[in-house]
């Protein structure tokens, strides 16, 4: 496939993003940064108007996009409108819109929208939501005057230096044309382009990616179930020290969100030989598992209040999808332990007479026998030592995900605060029997 020079290419403006959230405005943002002025088109009333406001309810997103939004909406290089408003003609478009429902891949949505521009003769259709592995050969049968291409994002929001403009974009377009007008439009705001030879590969590029990721997390939190008397969690920093592992993997409660949990799923369904990815499909039971391991584990571990911070999915992202943190506490309110919790993001879940009552943070932890912190909120990582243990209870738990609370360890022994991560051996009650 030709590459094309990206600084004479002609995209055609305005540009058009379908969908608001974190992927979507934050691509708009890019390309109207570079000067390429950008629709973003949402279903979502309260989020067209935080958009055209600039008044975001994702705390850092700014800070992680490095562009803030108020003068691109200032200067109207950057607007959003309502999904269903008129679609202009022979128009670029970019695609990013959700692909799952409850953890099970679904293109409706990307299906709708791509049937609704592809009745404009667009310039191109791009795009970066996640695929099952055949859905854009699919497509192009069903549309094949229209020029479409894919491009799954892989950036990542909590760090500063994996952004749109930085990391390696994987694309492909079905076709000539579309491959190119595809190389066009991504080098506008992305400087290392990777073409795929087809937009399958790209599609499973993208879920491989993330499946490998999930597949390791949870052999990783396996071995720590499978050695509970040892720090599994020590083990595995060690481990990353080996040159060709380098990344560092954690025992956890759980994976979560739009991507790493669901990549088996999407690659389970585009293969027509599902059943070969046993892995896979293991490490999917396991996932489910796991949440009603730590729920258990907390229930076992006290007959008092249990308390839990952070119910997002992942530190300071307001978005509890596939939580294990939110399913833990809805297990253990299902099974009539009283539970509070906290999220400066979301809510606490309800159900009927089992719901998980709201708590105050610092000051509801004086309730509470066990405290498990979930997703590391930087509310959480910054408390003072001092604050956090005059409101801890004399002989509490904690058990921390990640070790939001790791550097208070020393402290918390001092003041007779129990406190173990995920992957570390659960410390006794003082007065437990030792066999």
């Amino acid at each position: 496939m030709t590459h094309v020079d990206q600084r004479n290419a002609q995209v055609p403006r305005p540009l058009t993003v379908w969908g608001g959230g974190y992927v979507g405005l934050s691509t708009a943002m890019h390309y109207a940064a570079n000067g390429i002025a950008c629709v973003v088109r949402d279903t979502s009333e309260r989020r067209i108007d935080e958009i055209n406001s600039a008044q975001l309810r994702q705390p850092r997103f700014e800070e992680w996009t490095g562009i803030p939004l108020d003068p691109l909406i200032e200067s109207g290089v950057l607007r959003a409108i309502a999904a269903g408003s008129p679609i202009p003609q022979t128009s670029a478009h970019i695609v990013a819109v959700p692909t799952e429902s409850d953890g099970v891949p679904d293109t409706t949505i990307v299906e709708d929208v791509i049937d609704r521009v592809a009745r404009t003769k667009p310039w191109l259709c791009l795009v970066e939501s996640t695929l099952t592995p055949g859905t854009c050969k699919r497509l192009c049968a069903s549309y094949p005057e229209m020029a479409l291409a894919v491009a799954p994002r892989r950036d990542w929001f909590l760090g500063d230096d994996k952004t749109l403009e930085t990391l390696p974009r994987v694309f492909a377009g079905e076709g000539q044309i579309a491959h190119e007008r595809a190389s066009a439009l991504i080098g506008r705001v992305s400087r290392d382009l990777r073409p795929a030879a087809t937009c399958e590969v790209a599609e499973l590029t993208k879920c491989i990616e993330n499946s490998l990721h999930h597949v390791i997390a949870m052999y990783c939190t396996q071995l720590a179930r499978a050695y509970p008397d040892e720090s599994v969690a020590e083990a595995l920093d060690l481990a990353a020290s080996h040159w060709r592992i380098k990344t560092k993997y954690f025992a956890s409660a759980g994976t979560g969100g739009y991507c790493v949990p669901v990549a088996t799923s999407y690659l389970r369904a585009g293969s027509e030989q599902s059943d070969v990815l046993s892995i896979g499909t293991a490490a999917l039971a396991f996932e489910s598992d796991q949440r009603k391991y730590i729920a258990g584990l907390l229930s076992d571990s006290c007959e008092g209040v249990i308390g839990i911070l952070g119910l997002t999915y992942r530190g300071d992202v307001p978005s509890a999808a596939l939580s294990p943190f939110m399913d833990i506490a809805t297990l253990l309110a299902n099974a009539g332990r009283v539970v509070l919790a906290h999220d400066p993001y979301v809510a606490a879940p309800s159900n009927g007479n089992h719901s998980v009552r709201a708590m105050g943070f610092p000051a509801g932890l004086a309730r509470c026998e066990t405290i498990f912190v979930g997703a590391a909120h930087r509310i959480y990582r910054d408390i003072p030592t001092s604050v956090l243990l005059s409101h801890l209870r004399p002989d509490a738990l904690i058990l921390d995900n990640e070790g939001a609370w790791a550097r208070h360890r020393d402290e918390f022994l001092r003041a007779g605060v129990r406190y173990a991560r995920i992957g570390e051996p659960l410390p006794m009650r003082a007065d437990d029997p030792i066999e």
